[in-house]
């Protein structure tokens, strides 16, 4: 998730392995927490918490190669990625107080 650029939180979910790689946050974004669910099939549920201190967000999703470091991950990769977003699964919500 990004709001003002370069502020951002970036999370790597290892689908192979149904486990959160990594995350990475800057100052917009407190209290990061990132969950991954295996579901049926091939299917993973993948969630993002987080404290975010913007009036807005941009939600960028997209493959990435395990050698890469968190903060880089959306750099272009040369090998073949599947990946299916359904785009009426994303959901963002506001938390109350």
């Amino acid at each position: 998730m990004q709001a003002t650029y370069p502020s951002r939180v970036d999370v790597v979910f290892d689908a192979k392995k149904a486990l959160v790689k990594d995350v990475y946050a800057t100052d917009e974004f407190k209290n990061v927490n990132a969950i991954i669910k295996r579901l049926e099939g091939d299917w993973y549920e993948c969630t993002i918490i987080s404290e975010i201190f913007s009036e807005n967000i941009r939600v960028i999703l997209g493959p990435t190669s395990n050698e890469r470091n968190v903060k880089i991950w959306e750099a272009s990769i040369k090998s073949d990625v599947k990946l299916t977003i359904v785009p009426n699964s994303i959901t963002i919500e506001e938390m109350g107080d």
